[in-house]
C-alpha cells in the first residue's frame, strides 16, 4: 500500500491498483514471507527481518495517512535503508498538522504504534466513532443519489429519516456498491 497505488475515478471513487505482489492469506495467522515494496512504509516489524502480517498493514494505512496529510512520509532517510529502519524503529512519531482533528491524530497514532500487538486492528478502526461517522455519510449519500433517479425532488423537499426511506435491503445494496468490489 503506497499513495502512488491510490486512483480516484471519474465518479469520485477511490480505486486500489498494483496487486502484482500481493498475496491472499487464508486468515488472519497466515504470513507472507516476502519483503516487497516500498521501505517508506515498512513497519517496524519488517524492519526487525520479523515476518509481514496484518499489523504491518495497519501501519503502511497509518503512514499513507500521513502522506495525505503532510504530502510526505512519516519517516525517511537520505543515509539508505538502514537508517530509514532505524527511523522507522526509534524516531518520534510525527503528529499530524493541526488543522486535522485530535481524532484523526489519535486513530494514526493507534496505527504507527511499533509494537504491533498493542497496534489497532481493522476491526477496531472499522468500528471507531470518525470511520462510522463517514461510512453514514456516505451511505447517505448513496441513497441520496439513488432516490433522485427514481424521482425528481421538490424545491425544498426535506428528508426526514435516519435511513432516508431506505428499506434494509437497499442499504445492504448500496454498501455493496460503495466498496465496489
Amino acid at each position: 500500500m503506497k499513495s502512488l497505488n491510490i486512483l480516484i475515478d471519474s465518479d469520485k471513487r477511490v480505486r486500489l491498483c498494483d496487486f502484482g505482489i500481493s498475496k491472499v492469506l487464508e486468515n488472519t495467522l497466515d504470513y507472507a514471507n516476502t519483503l516487497i515494496g516500498t521501505p517508506y512504509y515498512l513497519s517496524p516489524e519488517l524492519c526487525k527481518d520479523k515476518k509481514y502480517s496484518w499489523p504491518s498493514d495497519v501501519w503502511a494505512i497509518g503512514c499513507l495517512i500521513y502522506e495525505l496529510a503532510t504530502f510526505r512520509t512519516p519517516f525517511h532517510s537520505t543515509k539508505g535503508i538502514q537508517q530509514l529502519c532505524y527511523n522507522i524503529r526509534y524516531a518520534p512519531i510525527p503528529d499530524l498538522p493541526n488543522i486535522y482533528s485530535k481524532e484523526l491524530n489519535n486513530i494514526y497514532k493507534s496505527m504507527l504504534i511499533r509494537e504491533p500487538n498493542y497496534r489497532v486492528t481493522v476491526q477496531q478502526l472499522l468500528v471507531s466513532d470518525i470511520v462510522q461517522r463517514q461510512l453514514k455519510l456516505l451511505i447517505e449519500e448513496k441513497i441520496r443519489e439513488k432516490q433522485s433517479m427514481k424521482k425528481p425532488l421538490k424545491e425544498k423537499q426535506t428528508i426526514e429519516n435516519d435511513n432516508l426511506g431506505a428499506n434494509e435491503q437497499e442499504v445492504k445494496t448500496l454498501l455493496l456498491d460503495i466498496v465496489d468490489v
